[in-house]
């Protein structure tokens, strides 16, 4: 077993939220992998190279890019649909959600009582595309020359008119081409957050951001890798996971001027005439 590696030329990179953040909560690639290849030992991913399938589940679901070396599968189509050879193990949602949106697949050629896995895939991608207020995939009847025997996988030819190719992962991906949509919102409590800086400082995608006396929330461009929570201090902020509009949402803060320091600060409390510094350090070390 090897910490942090796939196999060779695969691996979990310092962009991992666990690789950053002692406090994160992010599981999302153990949770997507099939073969029980990834793990969390000692806070951080640990990955059994031995059990790794090359599946790339992982690289659909993870908030932050952060895993490299291992490429997308290969998928036959044919005009709108999805045909043979599949993989044995069945793709995640979040590869056939890119697959309908890049490529314009609507529909998969299988028989749903002989291929269970992917036909439970397929309902599921349905449930979300109905959330998303688009048409659900349909299930075709496979051709003869079309139906997928895996042993004979790697010999299989060129069918007539089919074409192959792989969809871009991430879930950077998946709010490009979904820009009006959000699945999670950071909602931030008022009462308990001290505009430390924390949250919009590690938020690569800037969901979170300051512009002068504004805390803006754009949750369009959230992944739900959840640093803004692992960096909270005074547990400020949760993740809303829900499928809604995406939307802006702006809370004024009051600039004052710090009564120990001297110096400007934001802040939500009306009453409030220290800045954070002050605040845990009464001798007004922020002055020096």
């Amino acid at each position: 077993m090897t910490l942090n590696t796939l196999s060779a030329g695969v691996s979990v990179g310092a962009a991992c939220s666990r690789q950053r953040f002692r406090h994160t909560s992010c599981h999302a690639c153990v949770e997507a992998c099939p073969a029980q290849a990834l793990g969390i030992s000692e806070g951080k991913i640990d990955v059994n190279a031995e059990k790794c399938i090359q599946c790339a589940s992982c690289l659909f679901v993870c908030p932050e890019d952060a895993i490299s070396g291992v490429q997308p599968p290969i998928r036959y189509y044919r005009d709108n649909v999805l045909i043979a050879p599949f993989s044995v193990t069945a793709p995640t949602v979040e590869e056939l959600l890119l697959w309908h949106k890049e490529w314009g697949i609507s529909a998969i050629a299988i028989d749903p009582a002989s291929s269970a896995p992917w036909a439970s895939v397929v309902t599921q991608l349905n449930i979300q595309l109905s959330n998303y207020g688009e048409p659900g995939w349909k299930f075709a009847l496979p051709e003869q020359s079309d139906i997928n025997v895996s042993r004979r996988k790697l010999f299989h030819g060129q069918r007539r008119g089919a074409q192959s190719g792989r969809v871009i992962p991430g879930k950077y991906r998946m709010q490009q081409l979904w820009p009006h949509l959000s699945e999670r919102r950071p909602v931030l409590d008022a009462r308990k957050c001290q505009l430390c800086g924390a949250c919009w400082r590690v938020c690569k995608p800037q969901v979170l951001s300051i512009e002068g006396e504004r805390l803006r929330i754009s949750d369009a461009a959230c992944t739900g890798c959840g640093n803004c929570l692992a960096v909270c201090l005074h547990q400020a902020i949760h993740l809303e996971m829900s499928i809604q509009p995406a939307m802006t949402i702006d809370l004024i803060a009051d600039k004052r001027t710090c009564k120990t320091c001297h110096k400007s600060f934001l802040t939500f409390s009306a009453g409030e005439m220290q800045c954070i510094f002050c605040q845990h350090h009464a001798h007004g070390m922020r002055m020096a």
